[in-house]
């Protein structure tokens, strides 16, 4: 048993993407370059605490907004 167990599903059911340092980061930086393209510039980042952090941490500093929030 996890934490959260719907009954519904099994271990065999659950399907992964296994993420490296690497990939996470060439990940953020294609994000970066796709906003970027866009010919947008954001003011600020704003990052979900659960899991958001680093990404959004990563794409802020790629694109060289510093100003980052949280929720």
């Amino acid at each position: 048993m996890t934490a959260f167990d719907d009954g519904a599903s099994t271990d065999a059911d659950i399907v992964r993407e296994v993420l490296t340092w690497n990939d996470f980061g060439a990940s953020a930086r294609q994000l970066a370059q796709q906003i970027v393209d866009d010919h947008w510039r954001p003011d600020l980042v704003v990052a979900v605490a659960r899991g958001g952090l680093l990404p959004a941490g990563a794409v802020s500093y790629a694109l060289g907004v510093k100003a980052m929030g949280t929720m």
